[in-house]
């Protein structure tokens, strides 16, 4: 256990409301728990279950929970709370965070302390394809891409000897689908998520499990986009050497992957796996082009926010849940349909083949069909660049799609990991409105550095 937190907490922005106070005096209780917590209020913590908001129990990975723990970080030191969910690979907790304090002299005030999330991520050195994924991880955690609608991973530790990762981000909400969303909330969640995935392809890493359970959203201070959307779990990132790349046969979700996945897995299933219930052996790779991975499972999420669920909806699991031969089969071939009619011209063949799509899988939904055209032709030019696509396509879709929005970067910035600076409207940079994808580099603490120029495109005559 590191020291104390003495530091002061983030002072409260003005106008200050009663729930503003409200949440503020928890957290100050919440930094004097942390503080003066000992072994047996520690040992009582762990104890404590977790629960969904149906009240089903979850069952956290055997890894030793943290709570009421003070660690120090890279850059500052975090003072965990208490667990507030988990998942087969990780625990989050609710925590107090400081950064180092890079000021000296007899007038340094010390860094201001405030609310954050701690993910615990398990690891197993022994397993070959775990810690392949535990350096990739690491790796990108050093050179974050740095974009206003990636997920920031504040601060960060590997503990060697207990196999875990600990990682600070700040505190965000899930999206959740359980209805039709409003044309304007699809195309404003488009055009961010498109936005950050351009980000990332152009320096060549690739998600490899995109969906909305993916995606976080803040309040934001621009009425056009009352929300601000993050794309994080970077757990499945990888870094792409070519076009082509191998993938597992177990990596993203079942209803969010290509009829070129799909269709390896049925045949892998059917023939070198049909005696056991498990088709995703991890001696088998595929050979997939990672950049329309992504891309597939942006289109097939924007389905998904239009209907208020997949058209699977039974899909919707964690990928090793294999579902049955012949709905998995039925499923495939008609996503493959749906792709080889994306290549003609005519929207309204399209349209009427994606109509027909869901009405298939979906023949008791109670919501009419009913697409925008602009929300059509995206989906459709998705689906067309699926053989071609490269590290720039996103970034094509985005200007093609969202033309008003034009400033871009030529090539998205990497950032070392820091604590975010200041700016002069008293918000982090990475708090900022994301109505253009506007990307900026910054420098490790201490060091000097130069942004990267942001340009701004001219408006064609048309």
């Amino acid at each position: 256990k590191a020291p104390e937190f003495n530091c002061p907490p983030l002072p409260l922005p003005a106008p200050q409301s009663t729930r503003d106070i409200r949440r503020y005096n928890k957290f100050i209780a919440m930094v004097q728990r942390i503080n003066k917590s000992t072994p047996s209020s520690r040992q009582e913590a762990r104890q404590k279950a977790l629960y969904t908001k149906a009240g089903t129990e979850l069952i956290p990975p055997p890894i030793p929970r943290l709570d009421l723990m003070i660690y120090p970080l890279q850059f500052g030191r975090v003072g965990i709370s208490n667990a507030i969910n988990c998942g087969s690979e990780s625990i989050i907790y609710l925590a107090a965070y400081a950064p180092e304090n890079t000021e000296s002299g007899p007038d340094a005030q010390a860094p201001a302390i405030r609310l954050q999330i701690v993910k615990q991520m398990i690891w197993n050195r022994a397993n070959k394809r775990e810690e392949s994924k535990r350096l990739r991880l690491l790796k990108y955690l050093s050179q974050q891409v740095a974009h206003p609608n990636i997920a920031h991973i504040r601060d960060w530790r590997e503990d060697e000897q207990q196999g875990y990762i600990l990682m600070v981000e700040s505190p965000a909400c899930p999206v959740e689908v359980v209805a039709p969303w409003e044309e304007a909330e699809i195309r404003s969640f488009a055009r961010q998520m498109l936005s950050a995935i351009s980000a990332l392809h152009m320096n060549n890493y690739v998600h490899r499990d995109f969906k909305p359970d993916n995606v976080l959203y803040r309040k934001s201070h621009d009425p056009k986009n009352p929300k601000h959307y993050l794309l994080t779990d970077m757990g499945q990132l990888r870094k792409v050497e070519s076009d082509r790349m191998y993938m597992s046969l177990h990596a993203g979700t079942m209803a969010f992957l290509t009829p070129e996945h799909l269709r390896v897995i049925i045949d892998r299933h059917q023939t070198r796996h049909k005696e056991t219930s498990d088709a995703f052996d991890p001696r088998f790779d595929i050979d997939i082009n990672g950049y329309a991975h992504d891309l597939f499972g942006f289109a097939m999420a924007l389905i998904q926010l239009s209907q208020g669920r997949h058209p699977v909806s039974m899909m919707g699991a964690h990928s090793r849940e294999v579902p049955e031969e012949n709905r998995l089969d039925h499923y495939q071939s008609q996503l493959q349909k749906l792709v080889d009619y994306a290549a003609s011209e005519n929207l309204d063949i399209f349209t009427s083949h994606l109509y027909s799509f869901i009405h298939k899988l979906m023949p008791k939904t109670q919501y009419p069909i009913q697409f925008p055209d602009w929300l059509t032709y995206l989906i459709r030019d998705i689906f067309k660049n699926m053989n071609t696509a490269s590290d720039d396509t996103a970034q094509s879709l985005f200007l093609k799609h969202f033309a008003q929005h034009r400033q871009i970067a030529s090539r998205a910035a990497v950032r070392p990991a820091t604590f975010p600076r200041k700016v002069s409207s008293g918000r982090s940079q990475y708090h900022q409105s994301s109505r253009a994808p506007h990307i900026t580099a910054h420098p490790a603490p201490g060091r000097k550095g130069n942004c990267m120029d942001v340009y701004s495109r001219p408006r064609s005559k048309n």
